[in-house]
């Protein structure tokens, strides 16, 4: 799929949360809609991991900026949002090149294993 890929541009967003735990950044692109639909069909994984792991229709794109997994309160969470839509408007636009991999070393807790590059 990589090697297919040109190189594109997604766009940061407001703060959003999953629940009250999980502080991102939303992220749009149709470019990566595309190429995370193509990995996933590639893959083909069963429902239940397309299901688990919010894949497809229940994809969303982020970029993950806090979670009280890390340490962080619900406060300091809700603080680093008020933060974030005063100091980083307007929200950056990164140009996207490659496709990082995790490995997952224990349960929610991943090293990056690989970076593959698109192939342009």
């Amino acid at each position: 799929m990589c090697s297919e890929t040109n190189s594109f541009h997604l766009k940061l967003e407001k703060p959003m949360f999953f629940g009250e735990d999980i502080l991102y950044l939303s992220a749009s692109s149709n470019n990566l809609l595309e190429l995370h639909s193509k990995i996933v069909n590639a893959v083909a994984p069963s429902q239940e991991l397309i299901e688990s792991y919010f894949e497809l229709d229940n994809f969303v794109p982020h970029m993950t900026l806090g979670k009280t997994s890390y340490g962080l309160t619900k406060q300091e969470l809700k603080d680093m949002a008020k933060s974030v839509e005063e100091e980083l408007i307007p929200y950056p636009i990164l140009n996207v090149n490659f496709v990082r991999v995790y490995q997952e070393i224990e349960p929610n807790k991943y090293i990056k294993y690989e970076d593959i590059p698109f192939g342009e």
